[in-house]
C-alpha cells in the first residue's frame, strides 16, 4: 500500500492523483504501517488539518515512536496557546530527540535557541547546534569511509521504538 501511495505521489506507472496518493496512505496507515502513518498525517497537516494530524501521530507517540512524537510535538507547538501547551510539546520534542531522531534534535535545538523557553535555555540550544554539526560531520566521514552503521534494523523497529 505505501508503495502504490508512492506511484500515484510521484507520477509512476500511474497519472499522478493526490487524492489516490492520500487513500492508499489512508489505507496503509490503517493497516498499521509506519511510512503510512508519516506520509499520511503529512498529507493532513498540509490540507490544514492540524487536528487530524494530530490524532494521527498520537498512534505512533503512543507506541513511543520518535517520528511520531517529533511529528505530534510539532502539531503540538501549532496549536499551543499557553506556556502549559508548550511545555508539553517541548517534553515530547525532547523525547523524540533523546530517542536519536535528527529531525528533532535539529528541532529542539532552534527551538531552544530563540529564547522561547527562556533565556538560560538559548545556551543548551547552541551547544544541541553545536553536537549535531559534529554528529553530521562524523557521520558524513564514517559514510565515505564505507562504515556506515545502522541502529535499528526496519524489522526490530516496533520493538526498538524508535528508528
Amino acid at each position: 500500500m505505501d508503495f502504490v501511495a508512492w506511484c500515484y505521489e510521484y507520477g509512476k506507472g500511474v497519472d499522478r492523483d493526490l487524492i489516490e496518493t492520500e487513500a492508499w496512505s489512508r489505507r496503509a496507515f490503517e493497516a498499521g504501517s509506519y511510512r503510512g502513518q508519516l506520509v499520511y498525517g503529512s498529507i493532513v497537516r498540509n490540507r490544514g488539518d492540524i487536528e487530524g494530524a494530530k490524532a494521527i501521530y498520537s498512534v505512533g507517540a503512543a507506541h513511543d515512536w520518535a517520528p511520531a512524537n517529533h511529528r505530534l510535538a510539532t502539531c503540538l507547538f501549532a496549536t499551543a496557546n499557553t506556556p502549559e501547551d508548550r511545555r508539553a510539546a517541548l517534553t515530547l520534542l525532547e523525547r523524540a530527540a533523546e530517542q536519536g531522531s535528527p529531525g528533532a534534535r535539529w528541532d529542539l535545538a532552534l527551538r531552544l535557541g530563540s529564547g522561547r523557553f527562556g533565556i538560560r535555555q538559548i545556551s543548551q540550544g547552541y551547544r544541541l547546534l553545536l553536537q549535531f554539526r559534529i554528529k553530521t560531520r562524523e557521520d558524513i566521514r564514517a559514510k565515505k569511509e564505507g562504515k556506515v552503521r545502522r541502529d535499528v534494523s526496519l524489522a526490530d523497529m516496533p520493538a526498538a521504538g524508535n528508528a
